[in-house]
């Protein structure tokens, strides 16, 4: 089962929205996109276009999250990481690390940079393949491609 999670600022609500797909919902989301593509003639784009989102939109495991930050930080105990919420790292060009208001949006650009930058690509890759191979998102092996 594939597990999306959705940005609240997508719904009415004020929490995060996660959704499941089953096979037979990513079946459907895909019968669909082929419907529109027909309708468009560029069926093959669509599909390509539609494979990678969902390679894209998937979770970063949370031992793998916790592991990274609490080596990025020094277990959240690093001067950058107390005093501008940045648990992982990330450095926001020339100007030095990227500051956050809190550390849950230090861990939302974490996830967002991992599901789009193209120097994680590798990573995607594996996770993805773990999903094709119905296999558990396994941290130990993920990190190894970050």
């Amino acid at each position: 089962m594939r597990r999306l999670i959705v940005h609240n600022s997508w719904f009415k609500s004020s929490s995060d929205k996660s959704i499941s797909l089953s096979p037979e919902n990513e079946y459907a989301i895909v019968f669909k996109a082929n419907l529109l593509a027909n309708a468009f003639g560029k069926k093959d784009e669509a599909i390509k276009m539609l494979s990678d989102l969902l390679e894209r939109m998937d979770i970063v495991p949370k031992r793998m999250a916790i592991a990274q930050g609490a080596l990025e930080s020094g277990w959240g105990s690093s001067q950058i990481a107390r005093q501008t919420n940045a648990f992982f790292g990330m450095v926001a060009g020339p100007k030095g690390y990227s500051a956050y208001k809190s550390p849950q949006d230090s861990v939302t650009d974490y996830i967002h940079n991992l599901n789009t930058h193209f120097a994680y690509k590798e990573f995607r890759s594996a996770r993805a393949k773990l999903r094709k191979d119905q296999q558990r998102l396994n941290s130990y092996q993920l990190i190894g491609h970050l």
